[in-house]
């Protein structure tokens, strides 16, 4: 008497023991062993689910988007629940496999065979996941994730707050996810910025913007001399065998770039310009330091500011340095900094042929992302992020001592501040949310602080609205920013009016 394939199909006994292990192994996976491969693709879709529910629960309790995935706070409200929730469909899904196995057995099986139906399953999730990516690169899309089809430059149907303007600078897609901006003399901006092939220059005078390419690198720095010419500082990836960071610097003599190697190992830079048009640069060094380099008109003078300012066997902020450089009216450098190492905020002032460094907040994990700017009687003012707190604060040394204020309290704010006195000498800082789509603008008058909110855009809770954030003030006291616009992914010049 011979026997169907489908009737030998369903004769295969199958393992219960197998079935667990595999589910155990890749979510839905025992079920497709059973042949019930509907059922394991509704497990998988479940663990897919929960890792998006992360997502949206970070933006209902205002929680910091981690970075990686060494920066998840795992005592966090949105990681606590969706861990439970992925851990409980976890171990639900081992038990289904293991005991539908059984109930298969006793029910004559099903019509496949075991290590087939596990290749089927294999293969269809692969091919949903190969189809959903070449339907985001068909289509024009508008997702948080993928962006906006190339946009045109000038005013932009971005909505902000009353009394602020913003315009799209390049039409190039993924451009300006790092900026710097500065303003002439007749507030014209003057924009640095990053682009797939390196580094470029946009400035408007007049009603269109005009766009050069400088070189290759990133982290561009820029200042503006006496004449308006555009100085860059900026970084560039050297490959293996001599992996490791070119600190450069290009400044426009009125018919072409000019470019220079400052320094064998710069990473994070910042640039500023003497009354001499003298360039002078912070940068952190791929060692754990923080170097100054000053061009005395026939070679760049390079001192060590401080050292050993990294720890990397530290699990958060891994390798992370920032700096932000300021003139006073002497010409002489003052640098905010912040060492990983001890999770503090720093300042450096360089009087009387030495450095002279100071540790401005110490209280937790402080001076991420530091800003500073320089008052006519040569006092520092710093804005930086309070990683512990996730708050804006502002340190003003007064003569005697640091005058720390938190300026914003609202929950995950502070990030990439940027900070810039008026002719009153006023502070101004522009800021943004750490899990959140929104701008924000805080500056000084009678000793109180007032807070707008420049931009808040619903695309999504994967990115920020302002990847990098530069700020400048006109000579009307009024801000001047340029921002990746996640949106459009093309570089956004913001103003207020």
């Amino acid at each position: 008497m011979q026997v169907s394939a489908d009737a030998a199909k369903k004769n295969i006994v199958r393992e219960p023991m197998i079935a667990g292990i595999l589910s155990f192994l890749f979510m839905g996976l025992g079920q497709a062993y059973n042949g019930q491969r509907r059922k394991g693709y509704l497990f998988f879709a479940s663990y897919i689910g929960i890792a998006v529910l992360y997502f949206i629960l970070i933006k209902v309790f205002n929680e910091p988007l981690p970075v990686s995935g060494k920066d998840i706070p795992v005592t966090s409200t949105a990681y606590v629940i969706t861990f439970i929730c992925s851990f409980l469909v976890w171990i639900f899904n081992i038990y289904d496999a293991y005991k539908s196995t059984k109930r298969v057995n006793e029910n004559d099986g099903v019509n496949s065979i075991p290590g087939k139906s596990v290749l089927i399953f294999f293969r269809n999730i692969v091919l949903s996941f190969i189809a959903f990516f070449i339907l985001m690169i068909l289509i024009p899309v508008r997702s948080p994730v993928f962006g906006a089809p190339n946009v045109a430059q000038g005013k932009s149907a971005i909505s902000l707050a009353p009394g602020w303007e913003a315009e799209l600078v390049d039409t190039k897609k993924d451009t300006g996810g790092r900026s710097s901006i500065a303003l002439d003399g007749n507030n014209n901006p003057h924009i640095a910025y990053e682009d797939e092939e390196g580094i470029r220059y946009a400035c408007r005078i007049g009603p269109a913007w005009k766009i050069q390419t400088v070189e290759e690198g990133y982290m561009p720095s820029i200042a503006l001399d006496s004449l308006c010419r555009p100085h860059i500082s900026f970084s560039l990836r050297v490959p293996a065998p001599g992996y490791g960071n070119l600190l450069k610097y290009a400044y426009w003599d009125g018919s072409e770039w000019k470019i220079t190697v400052v320094e064998q190992w710069g990473t994070e830079n910042s640039l500023a310009i003497d009354a001499n048009d003298r360039p002078h640069i912070a940068y952190c060094t791929n060692r754990g330091g923080v170097q100054y380099a000053f061009w005395t008109g026939s070679k760049w003078d390079i001192q060590t500011v401080d050292a050993g300012l990294i720890d990397m066997s530290a699990d958060k902020y891994k390798g992370r340095m920032y700096v932000s450089l300021a003139l006073d009216d002497q010409g002489m450098p003052h640098i905010a900094y912040f060492d990983q190492k001890n999770g503090d905020l720093k300042y450096a002032y360089y009087s009387e042929e030495q450095w002279h460094k100071q540790i401005v907040d110490n209280i937790g994990l402080v001076g991420l992302e530091p800003a500073i700017a320089i008052d006519k009687k040569g006092l520092p003012h710093i804005a930086y992020l309070d990683a512990d707190a996730y708050d804006l604060k502002y340190a003003f040394w007064n003569g005697r001592n640091w005058d720390i204020q938190t300026i914003d309290r609202e929950k995950n704010v502070g990030c990439k501040s940027v900070i810039a006195l008026d002719k009153l000498e006023r502070p101004h800082i522009v800021y943004s949310r750490c899990s959140d789509e929104e701008l924000k603008y805080a500056f000084c008058n009678d000793d109180s602080w007032n807070i707008e909110t420049i931009e808040t855009r619903d695309i999504g809770y994967f990115t920020p609205v302002a990847w990098t954030i530069s700020m400048c003030l006109d000579s009307d006291g009024k801000p001047h920013i340029s921002c990746y616009d996640n949106k459009s992914r093309v570089l956004k010049y913001i103003r207020k009016l």
